[in-house]
């Protein structure tokens, strides 16, 4: 999953057109029903301008558990905003056919300034609009999980100190999880901000210790800061012993969930296997 943010502090940067041939690829894993998910596309939440649009894959039944893809930041200039990407689309489609109401939402989330306030209150007004419009999505809005991918790991970290209703579970893939070791974010945020949205600093909260968290790390990740927030986290969640499910992939790079690897593959479908477990009826966190 690659971002504005990525292609800017990369090494070697990107086309626009390569830029967009990499977040237009697939996601790695295909099941049975893809092709027949039903999309709700391009949906109003929060203050329903450009900026607060949401596309709904639909599984076909009622009263499904809902998966939230929290995307990483995007600069302003970036053609296709993050819900219109190929792996966005291909994520929502795999999502519906295992079984749950997948929500693929644009939010604030930037690039070089953060904005991880304003995102923040972009992820309370879309939680807000899945609990609202439970019956046209045929939503159970007491079963959700939010999954972030990239620069969109801090906004993981108010779910581990606050209850969120009907959270029930977090997935990071290759996020930034310690701000407090990404001089980038310190740029643009008050040491308190930076404190705040550190997934990591929240795991000896009350909420912490109940709340499933997957984490699916890149092992030759090159993005600055985020494999010591992702090693720091593991250690803090491993010391606190709240519930965490890692895997690691040792040898795959940023955004490996498009990669036809056998890996990639198991981890994909590892993440399945654990929402089904945390999604499933009669379920909550702890």
């Amino acid at each position: 999953m690659l971002v504005a943010l990525l292609a800017l502090v990369a090494a070697t940067e990107p086309s626009a057109d390569d830029f967009m041939e990499r977040v237009n690829r697939p996601v790695a894993l295909t099941v049975p029903g893809m092709d027949r998910v039903q999309v709700l596309p391009d949906r109003p939440y929060g203050p329903g301008d450009k900026a607060h649009r949401f596309d709904a894959y639909l599984p076909g039944r009622p009263g499904s558990p809902v998966v939230l893809l929290i995307h990483g930041g995007v600069g302003a200039d970036v053609p296709v905003r993050p819900k219109d990407w190929g792996i966005y689309r291909s994520w929502g489609r795999l999502l519906a056919a295992s079984g749950y109401v997948a929500i693929a939402f644009n939010h604030r989330l930037g690039f070089p300034d953060p904005m991880l306030a304003e995102a923040d209150q972009d992820l309370t007004a879309m939680l807000e609009t899945v609990r609202v419009q439970a019956r046209p999505l045929a939503a159970d809005p007491s079963r959700i999980a939010l999954v972030a991918y990239s620069a969109g790991g801090p906004l993981l970290a108010r779910p581990l100190r606050q209850e969120f209703p009907g959270v029930r579970a977090l997935a990071g893939f290759y996020p930034f999880l310690d701000l407090r070791k990404s001089p980038l974010h310190q740029k643009y945020l008050t040491p308190d901000a930076v404190t705040a949205f550190s997934p990591a600093a929240q795991l000896r909260t009350p909420v912490a210790h109940r709340m499933p968290f997957f984490l699916a790390r890149a092992g030759k990740d090159t993005i600055p800061d985020i494999l010591p927030g992702i090693d720091a986290f593991v250690a803090e969640s491993l010391a606190a012993g709240t519930p965490l499910t890692l895997f690691n992939h040792p040898e795959a790079p940023h955004g490996f969930d498009h990669d036809p690897d056998p890996r990639t593959r198991e981890v994909l479908r590892a993440f399945l296997a654990f929402l089904a477990t945390h999604l499933s009826p009669g379920t909550a966190p702890g």
